[in-house]
């Protein structure tokens, strides 16, 4: 009986000592974003403002179909990798979501991470949201690689916040464009005014974003 007590507590003890121990990692696959992003509009030049000159004729002051503009961005990433300690707790090693072993990182104090996936923006304007898109984002992240005092891996920790670069497809369901009828330097219509419609279009932005 003593035997079969000591053989299964050396059994216990080895499978304690060979298991590797996980790192979390902050890329998660869920995560948000605040940032900017440069934007384009298709089409005619969206009009900020328009007028009438002394000779009636119509005159565009104020276009632009390229602008500037705050995002706030949830996306979701596919390839987030896993960090496991070897049987020491000295390296590390990665793996892809799907569990395929990676190259060992080598030992040190910073680990560079990245992911990619899909992404979905909101730009903030004066009615609250101008324009929504989607898009692929890529999301980069340094990690400290903490030890303790006999030099053993414990953990990993975000090294400031991840940086993420999206493109993305927009659309903007109100851009200013003069109403029917008039046209930029033509002759203003007899008894007429400036007018502007809105109308929805289509267009392209390039995001940077700072994760959290």
């Amino acid at each position: 009986m003593k035997l079969k007590i000591t053989l299964i507590l050396s059994l216990v003890l080895v499978s304690s000592l060979t298991a590797e121990v996980e790192l979390k990692t902050e890329l998660n696959n869920l995560g948000f974003g605040a940032g900017i992003g440069v934007i384009y509009i298709s089409g005619d030049n969206p009009i900020s403002n328009a007028s009438v000159d002394q000779n009636n004729i119509i005159r565009v002051d104020e276009e632009s179909n390229v602008r500037a503009g705050g995002i706030l961005e949830a996306h979701y990433l596919f390839n987030t990798r896993l960090y496991k300690t070897d049987n020491n707790f000295d390296s590390i090693q990665r793996f892809t979501s799907s569990g395929v072993a990676a190259d060992p990182v080598v030992p040190g104090s910073v680990i560079n991470d990245s992911a990619h996936g899909v992404v979905v923006s909101a730009e903030l304007g004066d009615d609250i949201i101008r324009s929504l898109g989607l898009g692929y984002i890529r999301s980069w992240r340094r990690l400290n690689v903490n030890r303790d005092n006999n030099g053993k891996i414990t953990s990993l920790s975000p090294r400031g916040a991840a940086f993420n670069l999206s493109f993305l497809i927009l659309v903007e369901p109100k851009v200013k464009t003069l109403a029917d009828g008039l046209t930029a330097n033509e002759m203003m219509p007899t008894g007429d005014t400036i007018r502007f419609k809105n109308e929805a279009r289509i267009g392209g932005a390039v995001v940077f974003s700072a994760g959290f």
